[in-house]
């Protein structure tokens, strides 16, 4: 089962449309959200800047914010200072805000305080080199549409379910979110998208050795970036596993121990650090966090932990900014979609064929990602009577197998070709609007106090302490909607049906 039809002139260019709109759609996060306004971005700069500075990597618990990092959002006459100027004015790190990044490999924080070295980031605007730090990570997650793409392709066949998987990556308003700000969940999303296209290339016939070598490279570069990517371990095994039986079950154990073995050595040796000198897989990032009994006579109500970890989970999965993720995108249509998404899924992505143990598979990675969230959060919800540690985002690394796996369902829904046509038109279009409303929804809550309309208050707030002047954001607009026009015009060409020749009449040449 391979993707042996040739990629057409007209698959490219809407695949490279959708591409570039995802693009500008990061490109306009990066500069509508208010510096440190994501989630934990100020210990994820926090942290990038302590390596920058060579202070090293500290022991969890224990390292503390920067001063010059606090001040350099919380002090009014900093607009125009350097880091250089920061780093005088406000020397070493006193301040009681800890750094809980370092319960995560340094790996993506090497890079970027790499980056800054290399740029001489003491000699620039604070606000110029932390929207540089940005800009790497929208460099790392532009290509998500483009991967999304190639996953479907090869598990389904099909260019028309291929590019909606490609617009896909767009319906989903939080992928920008958190792909445009500086985070460790940037890489991961790339990475666990890789992963998954080559997991699916092996399930559905690649045994090349030089498949499983990438394979073994790119899961262990995941695991080495984030916990997050941990799930993938096994799911990578038993595909490895599953698809080897076809050389036999000894030669099958073989590879999937060695593509073990050497995700070990490129990146799980970590972890296995961590339980040798920590005694647990992931430190506590944070110091002085203290148990809370629940009250005599009230214990754990299962109820209450259901629809809070519900509501936080489909919200912040969906498209929910700001630093406490207290701006959602619509809590109602979150719930509708996130129903609506599992129920097709659940229905009609499984069904007996030449990609149903793909699919079972893949399904194996988004089904640990919820047992080991609700787990985690379940034992901090008895320690602290708290609802706390779980977020949307931390099942993006599922996001390309569920695109995959959606990709499979939808595409079975219409029994016509017709119906087929313009459903994956629906779709593609359906993610462009969204994309767009996700623009202008992050603009309304990071400039206009949520209002609907865009004011002169909103503009002249983001010419004082934007990061670039209006007329950037402006430009990326307007790029941003005739891309998005462009993209569906030439996605209509693919998605659209396929008119059958009509048999000529008996005894009628044709």
């Amino acid at each position: 089962m391979t993707d042996r039809r040739p990629v057409t002139r007209g698959e490219a260019l809407a695949v490279a449309a959708v591409t570039l709109v995802f693009v500008v759609v990061l490109c306009c996060f990066a500069v509508v959200t208010r510096p440190y306004d994501a989630a934990d971005e100020l210990a994820h700069f926090d942290a990038v800047m302590q390596l920058a500075l060579g202070n090293g990597w500290g022991t969890p618990g224990t390292v503390h914010v920067l001063n010059a990092v606090e001040a350099s959002i919380t002090s009014p006459s900093t607009a125009t200072a350097t880091w250089g100027d920061l780093l005088r004015a406000y020397p070493g790190a006193t301040s009681d805000a800890v750094d809980q990044m370092t319960q995560h490999p340094p790996t993506w924080y090497l890079v970027g305080a790499g980056l800054l070295r290399l740029v001489g980031f003491r000699d620039l605007l604070w606000s110029d080199a932390f929207l540089l730090v940005r800009f790497l990570d929208v460099a790392v997650v532009a290509a998500l549409p483009v991967v999304s793409w190639a996953t479907v392709r090869r598990l389904t066949g099909s260019p028309r379910a291929a590019v909606v998987g490609a617009a896909a990556v767009l319906a989903v308003p939080q992928v920008a979110a958190v792909g445009s700000v500086v985070t460790n969940d940037a890489p991961v999303l790339l990475l666990a998208g890789l992963v998954t296209l080559v997991t699916v290339r092996v399930l559905t016939g690649d045994d090349r050795r030089r498949t499983l070598v990438l394979l073994v490279l790119l899961l262990g570069a995941l695991v080495w970036m984030k916990g997050t990517g941990l799930p993938a371990v096994p799911v990578v095994l038993l595909a490895v596993l599953v698809a080897g039986r076809r050389a036999g079950w000894r030669s099958a154990v073989l590879r999937t121990v060695v593509v073990g073995a050497g995700t070990v050595l490129v990146g799980g040796w970590w972890w296995i650090r961590n339980v040798l000198v920590f005694g647990r897989l992931q430190p506590d990032g944070f110091v002085g966090r203290s148990a809370a009994g629940f009250p005599p006579g009230r214990g754990p109500d299962l109820a209450e932990f259901t629809q809070v970890s519900w509501d936080t989970i489909t919200r912040t999965f969906w498209g929910s900014t700001g630093h406490n993720a207290g701006h959602a995108v619509s809590p109602f249509l979150s719930d509708v979609a996130t129903v609506l998404c599992v129920v097709v899924l659940v229905a009609f992505a499984f069904r007996r064929g030449r990609t149903f143990v793909p699919a079972l598979v893949l399904a194996v990675l988004p089904l640990l990602l919820v047992l080991l969230q609700t787990a985690t959060t379940w034992s901090s919800y008895l320690r602290t009577t708290g609802v706390n540690g779980t977020q949307g985002r931390y099942y993006f690394p599922a996001l390309v197998a569920l695109v995959a796996l959606s990709a499979l369902a939808w595409s079975r829904l219409p029994r016509t070709e017709a119906g087929r046509g313009r459903l994956a038109t629906g779709l593609v279009v359906t993610s462009l609007v969204v994309a767009v409303y996700g623009v202008w929804f992050q603009w309304r809550v990071s400039w206009e106090g949520g209002t609907i309309l865009v004011t002169p208050g909103g503009v002249e707030a983001f010419a004082e302490r934007g990061p670039v002047p209006p007329g950037v954001v402006l430009v990326l607009v307007v790029l941003l909607v005739v891309g998005a026009v462009t993209a569906g015009a030439l996605a209509r060409h693919v998605t659209r049906p396929v008119a059958r020749p009509v048999p000529a009449p008996v005894g009628v040449d044709a």
